[in-house]
């Protein structure tokens, strides 16, 4: 049995254990009104729609909340104004069931049963992807997945979206006929309108040398977790990188959360590996570069208008099994499926096609961001807990 599949069951194990035990909660301990649970790619992290979420809240709130961040081990960058409780634990179970509020940016099973007067806010962690998702790759998931994605959307009081590409998504593919925010995507928020010392401060925390760029290699996982795609020569890329833009670059790895565990067997000398690093959207503002797949970090990345580009080895395979929603090739960046075609068009890319490419790709989809979705989530939620306190 892998590592990852132990892991796996063992968390079962551990959230079902949670939930028998909050099931036996004291009918006194019933929600409370300020009260919202926050959680992001099953506990890997402070990062993605939620923190974002969380900090508008922070902010926008007039009375006190009771913030709780679930997390699979203690986090230090979550804010000291939120709490944090150990994903997966009996704690965690008992805060769902107290909450009025919970908001997620993934599938994750609670075992704990939703009650009248409580609001789920499912904030998606990728509003653009040419990935196939849920329905319309049935065929691939397993009956337990589907089964969890259907109640996780029977759950959902409200979905955000950011464009009308994946609106359609929504409706067609994630099991869900309810309300649907359009809004900018919470996490854009640091990419539209970014806080001044986020970048430096970022750059510095990986030791990256000043007058030196940074690149950031984040691929999205495989279906049959295989990692062979993931490998090329990463210091030849950084030469070829700073022969074309006159700069000398390091390099850093982000593997997918499904994948970060494994890292190691990616990672090369002289890298940085960053797929533990909480919030990828820090991680994209810091870099100058970014090098994906078919993630929607390619689509993030290219809100800043800086240069990226796509390594698909796989193309072919992942296209006939999986399938694509939209041919790489209308993405904003080019797309190279072999190790010199990369280094290639690293030099050859005219900066002018990117800029129309990015544009007439925006306006394909439908794109409708103004940084500031992080607030207006925020603000259905704050009205939730008000009408909680006055019931």
């Amino acid at each position: 049995m892998s590592g990852m599949r132990l892991n796996k069951l063992i968390d079962e194990a551990r959230m079902a254990a949670a939930g028998f035990l909050a099931s036996r909660i004291p009918s006194s301990q019933h929600i409370q009104s300020n009260k919202v649970v926050l959680c992001a790619h099953h506990g890997a992290g402070y990062g993605c729609n939620p923190k974002y979420v969380a900090e508008a809240l922070l902010r926008l709130a007039e009375r006190p909340l009771d913030l709780v961040w679930l997390s699979r081990s203690y986090d230090p960058a979550v804010p000291s104004a939120i709490r944090q409780v150990r994903w997966g634990s009996v704690e965690a179970a008992k805060e769902w069931a107290c909450a009025t509020v919970w908001i997620d940016n993934a599938r994750t099973r609670r075992y704990v049963r939703k009650k009248p007067g409580q609001f789920y806010v499912q904030t998606w962690h990728g509003c653009l992807s040419p990935k196939p998702l849920e329905a319309d790759i049935e065929h691939m998931l397993s009956s337990t997945y589907i089964k969890g994605a259907k109640q996780d959307s029977k759950d959902a009081d409200l979905f955000v979206c950011n464009n009308d590409f994946f609106e359609g998504v929504i409706r067609r593919s994630f099991y869900y006929d309810g309300p649907i925010l359009r809004s900018g995507l919470p996490r854009n928020a640091a990419l539209i309108l970014p806080k001044a010392d986020v970048q430096e401060r970022v750059r510095a925390q990986l030791g990256v040398p000043e007058g030196t760029r940074l690149c950031l290699y984040a691929p999205t996982f495989r279906d049959d977790g295989n990692l062979d795609a993931f490998t090329f020569d990463f210091a030849r890329c950084c030469q070829t990188l700073q022969q074309r833009f006159g700069a000398p670059f390091v390099f850093a790895l982000r593997l997918h959360p499904n994948d970060a565990a494994r890292s190691q067997h990616v990672a090369q000398a002289g890298i940085i590996d960053v797929s533990s690093y909480g919030d990828p959207m820090e991680l994209l503002l810091a870099s100058d570069v970014l090098i994906s797949d078919y993630s929607s970090m390619i689509e993030d990345f290219a809100l800043l208008g800086r240069p990226g580009y796509q390594f698909v080895p796989d193309a072919d395979s992942f296209a006939s099994t999986r399938g694509l929603y939209y041919d790489l090739e209308s993405r904003p960046y080019p797309a190279a499926r072999t190790e010199e075609e990369l280094f290639d068009v690293i030099l050859t890319t005219n900066d002018d096609l990117f800029r129309t490419k990015r544009e007439a790709f925006f306006s394909q989809i439908g794109l409708d961001d103004d940084g500031k979705g992080d607030e207006a989530v925020a603000r259905v939620i704050l009205d939730v807990l008000r009408q909680g306190e006055s019931n």
